[in-house]
């Protein structure tokens, strides 16, 4: 099931997004994501936000920035099991253009986005 995020589940999502993004983003410092938490954190009281659920549990989230540049991160035990692409086709449904920015070095991220564009 994918609906839209209720602000009093900030606290699960932000632990998808710091987990997901420092263990996807090993060549990049720990700190520097730990830096930008507060700031996603934000980001994500100002945009809409999806989660996908599994039995009731948020496995994951996705979101589109500025109109267009997307986001989504999955729990790494789900991950590879569908559920970023069901979000990738949710979003599809809600804009036009849809874009992803990815490191070179993320070649997971990369890969993921290449397949579900």
């Amino acid at each position: 099931m994918i609906r839209l995020m209720n602000h009093n589940e900030i606290d699960k999502i932000m632990d998808i997004w710091i987990t997901a993004i420092v263990s996807s983003h090993r060549f990049i410092d720990q700190s520097f994501w730990l830096k930008q938490y507060h700031k996603v954190k934000q980001k994500l009281f100002d945009t809409p936000a999806y989660v996908i659920c599994e039995q009731n549990q948020i496995v994951g989230f996705a979101m589109i920035a500025e109109y267009k540049y997307i986001a989504v991160y999955v729990i790494s035990s789900k991950q590879g099991k569908g559920f970023g692409s069901l979000l990738i086709e949710y979003l599809k449904q809600r804009s036009d253009v849809l874009q992803a920015e990815v490191y070179i070095k993320n070649t997971a991220s990369l890969h993921f986005f290449k397949t579900n564009h």
